[in-house]
């Protein structure tokens, strides 16, 4: 990788704006939250912090991490200290506070008032699942499709890779028909992953 020489090219994002930086953490302030800072450098900033729920006398940990290239892209969020059985990753604990799809982060908005607004938007539609307000649940969630690879990112192996016996006699202008199996952990059962089927 090369090195830039212009000034601010190897500087975190709160060394360049240093203001910004300030209104961040003001805004939890605001809100009554006080971050612990987790890891600071090499453009990351990871905050831990406390937040307080709706309804409940005990605060919910959350990690907060904040892009190199904030604000410019979306902080991740992830709550590592429950289990959740929708809009949470299992592996990484990360919340599903937005789609995946683009322009679904608002660069202009402070990343604790995010957290706030989102977090409870997701309680909201998980107490309406639980509760059996189906219509309700379905007004307060995306109708997006959660794509399964961010799972499974983490525990991929770079160095195999895939080659199935039917592609060797597949003639030109032919669709092989192929089913797959991944296994998450050695102890797991092996389960249907993905389908790709079709044929002339």
């Amino acid at each position: 990788m090369a090195k830039h020489n212009k000034p601010g090219a190897d500087q975190d994002w709160w060394t360049i704006w240093p203001e910004f930086f300030d209104a961040e953490l003001a805004a939890f302030a605001r809100l009554r939250i006080e971050p612990r800072t987790v890891h600071k450098g090499n453009g990351i900033l990871i905050l831990e912090a406390d937040w307080p729920v709706d309804g409940q006398s005990a605060s919910m940990l959350l990690r907060i991490g904040y892009s190199p290239l904030h604000p410019f892209f979306r902080p991740t969020v992830a709550a590592p200290n429950e289990s959740f059985e929708r809009h949470q990753n299992p592996i990484s604990r990360e919340l599903c506070l937005l789609t995946q799809e683009s322009e679904q982060w608002e660069s202009n908005q402070f990343v604790a008032d995010f957290v706030q607004e989102r977090l409870n938007h997701l309680l909201r539609a998980l107490a309406a699942r639980k509760e059996g307000r189906w219509n309700d649940a379905a007004k307060l969630e995306e109708q997006a499709a959660d794509p399964l690879m961010p799972y499974c990112a983490g525990a991929s192996e770079r160095t195999r890779s895939f080659v199935s016996t039917a592609m060797r006699r597949c003639r030109p202008g032919r669709t092989v028909c192929l089913r797959w199996s991944a296994r998450l952990a050695p102890a797991a059962r092996t389960t249907p992953r993905s389908k790709a089927c079709c044929g002339n």
